[in-house]
């Protein structure tokens, strides 16, 4: 029941009116070449578009469920096939005057359920694998962008580790205490003011040192 509402839900009133667009302009152009189509048989091409849809948007639904997409096309181009042929059939049976002229013999009336089916069915295979290749193009786009929508967060995450990492190696509060310190020396002339400002400058060459290599192990683990 899952798998119905969702394919259900896939299908859209815009897909509906394009669909029922197209099997009612068939019987358009063939009363203005002059061939007017019987009402069974527009009401069978109309029927034979919606069930198409309907096996396209299962297809669909089955691909993105994870099945094999060569399976999903032979399965559904059988039922297509087939569904094609028996729709036909069935109008053949009910209203066979409409469905082949009446100058036909009887035995050669199922020349026009072949020629239906083989018909409707090329259009439909043909609408499937485009609409297959389609949303097979769009998974692929989407996977894509969450897999840099990923490398930049972890770029990021990346980089907020290293602030954090450089930041706890230095004390904020002894590094701005060691500053004033050395400059109450370099201000009083003391000898060893400059002996304290290298010692400071390798302490933040370390700190600095050390927080790079720590960043780049968790970059080497993720």
């Amino acid at each position: 029941m899952s798998f119905v509402r969702s394919m259900l839900s896939a299908l859209s009133w815009r897909q509906l009116t394009a669909v029922l667009a197209l099997s009612f302009a068939m019987p358009i152009v063939a009363l203005l070449q002059g061939t007017p189509l019987s009402p069974a048989r527009a009401t069978l091409l109309a029927l034979s578009a919606i069930a198409c849809l309907l096996i396209i948007l299962g297809a669909a639904e089955a691909v993105s469920r994870g099945a094999p997409v060569r399976y999903v096309n032979a399965l559904a181009v059988s039922i297509l096939v087939l569904g094609n042929f028996l729709m036909a059939a069935i109008a053949l049976h009910y209203f066979p005057s409409q469905m082949s002229p009446a100058w036909v013999p009887a035995t050669m009336r199922w020349n026009s359920v072949i020629a239906f089916g083989l018909d409707q069915s090329l259009w439909g295979v043909l609408a499937l694998i485009v609409y297959l290749n389609r949303r097979i193009a769009e998974r692929m786009l989407q996977r894509v962008r969450q897999v840099e929508s990923q490398r930049v967060r972890q770029e990021s995450e990346l980089v907020e580790s290293r602030l954090a990492a450089a930041q706890a190696q230095v004390d904020p509060q002894v590094l701005f205490a060691d500053l004033a310190n050395i400059r109450d020396k370099v201000q009083s002339d003391a000898p060893d003011a400059d002996r304290q400002l290298d010692e400071l400058i390798q302490r933040l060459r370390s700190a600095l040192a050390r927080a790079v290599i720590g960043s780049g192990s968790e970059a080497t683990k993720a």
